[in-house]
């Protein structure tokens, strides 16, 4: 299975169950750290695929998700990669890392921020893994997918950085079979420093065709790039961040690049039918975006 969706569901359970500073932690092999107030800092050990398709892939989860969460919500939480992992065999491990709340707290609530997409900026990143490394995938997905955005977006396009990793990184060793991907992620500067506004999902590569993983990576950030006025979240980035607005105190908002998701609008008649207090509510700008914004049931964490 994926570590990426096993992440969605353990997240919010690790964040509103403090514990002891001397109990362990209920991951696969590891305790918790000691915070300085006393609390033990929550690990889970995830092992499974990190790079699977119809899944979000783990660096949209390290680049996207968590500074999101960190910014926007006040979460202080962190993954680390320690073993990228590919169909069909998976083993990749990935340790998830969050401090939970104080006991009786809870979560803030989202707010929208203003963005400028005229100055956003362009990370493009990508990797090559097990049997897909040392052939030069990698530096030829960075390069479609920069030439890409530069023919989608012509002078509009944002200035960018590219780096491709080292096949020899502890994550890209030691791995089952292989897999490559590129992952491009579009920062305003409203939220340059809170996470990304924006992304495009990595795309394994078990075909071994780079160019096409690279400009549908590149279409997807154009997309987000296009949204009229900018936007706080990408498509999947939405689905992602319902049920932290459903949990929280007071109003959360946020505009979305996109309409809502057959997975958006699951995730809100869940978290209606769990967390009857909370209310969502969505309306199209008529841009393209939409503004969502939910009351949120102000779950506090355990006493």
């Amino acid at each position: 299975g994926s570590v990426t969706m096993l992440a969605q569901a353990v997240l919010p359970v690790l964040l509103f169950t403090p514990c002891a500073a001397t109990e362990q932690s209920s991951g696969a092999d590891g305790g918790d750290a000691a915070l300085a107030d006393g609390r033990a800092r929550r690990e889970a050990k995830l092992v499974g695929g990190t790079d699977a398709a119809m899944a979000p892939p783990v660096d949209y989860m390290r680049r996207v998700l968590l500074p999101t969460l960190r910014g926007r919500f006040g979460m202080d939480c962190d993954a680390a990669l320690e073993r990228r992992g590919f169909f069909p065999k998976g083993g990749g491990v990935v340790r998830l890392s969050v401090a939970p709340l104080a006991a009786g707290a809870g979560l803030e609530a989202m707010r929208s921020l203003p963005h400028n997409t005229h100055t956003a900026k362009l990370e493009i990143v990508a990797f090559d893994a097990g049997v897909a490394s040392g052939k030069g995938v990698a530096a030829q997905a960075v390069e479609t997918a920069r030439d890409e955005m530069v023919r989608i977006l012509g002078s509009d396009c944002p200035t960018f950085t590219t780096r491709v990793e080292a096949p020899d990184a502890p994550a890209n060793r030691s791995v089952s079979g292989g897999g490559a991907g590129v992952h491009i992620r579009v920062m305003t500067p409203g939220s340059a420093s809170l996470g990304a506004a924006g992304a495009a999902e990595v795309i394994e590569l078990r075909g071994g065709n780079p160019v096409k993983a690279a400009k549908e990576a590149a279409s997807r950030a154009a997309a987000v790039l296009a949204a009229a006025g900018g936007a706080d979240a990408d498509e999947h980035l939405t689905d992602q961040l319902l049920i932290f607005m459903a949990l929280a105190a007071g109003r959360s908002e946020m505009i979305s690049a996109s309409a809502p998701s057959l997975h958006a609008t699951t995730a809100m008649d869940v978290c209606k039918q769990m967390l009857p207090a909370c209310a969502f509510q969505t309306v199209a700008l008529g841009d393209g975006r939409w503004h969502i914004t939910c009351e949120g049931a102000g779950v506090k964490a355990a006493m």
